[in-house]
């Protein structure tokens, strides 16, 4: 599985009981917190233990788990400072790093709230693999705009490090945020050539589409972070480079057949392509194998092969004219379509819908059974179900309300 593939892992944490204790010193009402806490309680123990799964439900399930578990912190957080200060409740919280497999731990509400963002990011990229191999167009998109939203979360990380003062999570280090932002809109980028190919674009077009992909990859390659396997990555960047290649020199060549000048440029590009992608080893491609169908890169290869021992003969003897140097190539043109995309929209429309429930189930915890008559009390738990679902919908139709 590959880094941008795993989830940090968290350590269980019984909050409802430390926070017991916490109220007993400090003199503070339990019962007042008492759901909240057991639902952030409940929250931690999924958010951090996320599953691998290629179910786009599922990982979105996920997502709004964690972005419930970080809304009910920041929300308790307002009244219950988090720290070891005094007066502060102290937990401490603990993660392993995805790059070393080492631990972190730190009082530091900051960090939990980065770790469990650094998961929401994981889940937006493994959406994003999800249509790889797709020839749908809707899909394709799908995809893009989940590594858009992936690398959204690990740029904001970079700028939420800074908080992280009391401690260096390899993780959180802005050169391998930064290798994750740059994979994750390359990644984006991708799918928009691939959709390119669905709508048949010339080839010039899906030449700077590609291109563009293999600038964000190449960006991402130029961080030094040596705890990262980063062969997947330049595997890529090197297939969309050739693939770049390849495309502009078939749009050139259709003009110099037409005009019998020209093939000596035509080579030249493919030349070149044939020789980066032949960059790739065998023992690269048995690494990435079970990321990305390595037939991709196979097939390209032997086309600009092809091709070169097709038009070899006649770029001498019919057009008499010297294969261009790669160092006089003009440079490949690219279009970058890709960029960060904010992941608030829909998940927090299903956020917005949790909150509610959450202030149902508050509401019917705060009718004290003890103080109704005995004769009431089966009537009211037979009804209860009804009870609460009128309550939802009064407050869905006053949310709506607000809207206006």
């Amino acid at each position: 599985m590959l880094d941008l593939q795993r989830f940090r892992k968290g350590k269980d944490i019984d909050m409802v009981e430390k926070f017991k204790s916490y109220c007993k010193v400090n003199k503070i009402n339990f019962e007042s917190f008492n759901s909240k806490i057991t639902k952030i309680n409940q929250l931690k123990q999924k958010v951090n233990k996320l599953i691998y799964s290629n179910n786009i439900s599922d990982l979105n399930n996920q997502i709004n788990d964690c972005l419930l578990y970080i809304n009910l912190l920041t929300q308790i957080n307002q009244s219950i400072k988090f720290g070891k200060e005094n007066k502060m409740w102290e937990l401490k919280f603990r993660w392993t790093n995805v790059t070393t497999g080492n631990s972190d731990v730190s009082s530091n509400l900051n960090f939990e709230i980065c770790s469990v963002k650094y998961n929401i990011g994981i889940c937006f990229a493994l959406i994003g693999y999800k249509y790889l191999y797709s020839k749908n167009e809707d899909e394709l998109k799908i995809s893009k705009q989940n590594f858009e939203k992936a690398a959204y979360i690990f740029d904001e990380l970079k700028t939420m490090n800074q908080y992280l003062s009391d401690l260096k999570v390899v993780d959180f280090t802005p050169e391998y945020l930064s290798i994750c932002t740059n994979f994750c809109l390359g990644m984006a980028q991708y799918y928009f050539y691939l959709c390119s190919e669905c709508r048949k674009l010339k080839n010039a077009g899906k030449s700077r589409f590609i291109t563009g992909a293999y600038i964000y990859l190449e960006s991402a390659l130029s961080f030094k972070f040596t705890k990262l396997d980063k062969t997947f990555i330049k595997c890529l960047s090197i297939y969309f480079h050739a693939l770049g290649l390849y495309f502009i020199a078939l749009d050139n060549y259709i003009i110099a057949e037409q005009v019998k000048k020209g093939l000596g440029l035509v080579m030249g590009y493919q030349t070149y392509a044939s020789e980066i992608i032949s960059e790739i080893s065998k023992d690269d491609l048995k690494k990435i194998k079970d990321f990305f169908n390595i037939n991709l890169i196979e097939d390209l290869k032997e086309q600009i092969n092809t091709f070169i021992k097709k038009n070899l003969k006649k770029v001498n003897d019919l057009y008499k004219e010297v294969i261009v140097d790669k160092k006089n190539l003009p440079k490949l043109q690219y279009n970058q379509f890709a960029k960060k995309s904010k992941y608030e929209e829909s998940a927090i429309m299903q956020l917005n819908e949790q909150k509610e429930r959450l202030k149902i189930e508050d509401s019917m915890e705060k009718l004290s059974l003890s103080k109704i008559p005995s004769n009431l009390k089966g009537l009211i738990e037979q009804y209860k179900d009804q009870l609460q679902n009128e309550l939802k919908k009064n407050l869905i139709d006053m949310r709506h309300q607000n809207q206006y």
